[in-house]
């Protein structure tokens, strides 16, 4: 988790930008009145991929919450941000970790 952290914060605090605005957004499960909090922000490239993945591909990170029922008074925005996940957009990653690919 250390790891992933230090990498999020050395992209947020880099002095070279390759992302976009990061967004906020909120998911309300009505159901189990719980609330999770996200972040994301895309990649300003477009990498060509060749077939099935043409046309361009660009990359995602994620940063979210976990699932919480928000006591009395607590906003959605106080939910500490606990995972982080990469998202390629028309592409695939080929990392096992039976063959010691960690991500």
């Amino acid at each position: 988790m250390k790891k992933v952290a230090t990498l999020i914060a050395g992209l947020m605090f880099s002095g070279v930008t390759y992302s976009s605005d990061w967004h906020a957004y909120f998911k309300n499960d009505e159901m189990r009145g719980t609330t999770q909090r996200f972040i994301k922000s895309e990649s300003d490239n477009v990498v060509n991929f060749g077939f099935p993945y043409e046309d361009g591909s660009k990359m995602e990170i994620v940063l979210r919450s976990k699932k919480t029922v928000l006591g009395a008074g607590k906003k959605p925005d106080s939910l500490p941000l606990t995972e982080a996940l990469l998202i390629i957009k028309k592409g695939t990653f080929n990392c096992n970790s039976f063959n010691d690919c960690h991500i």
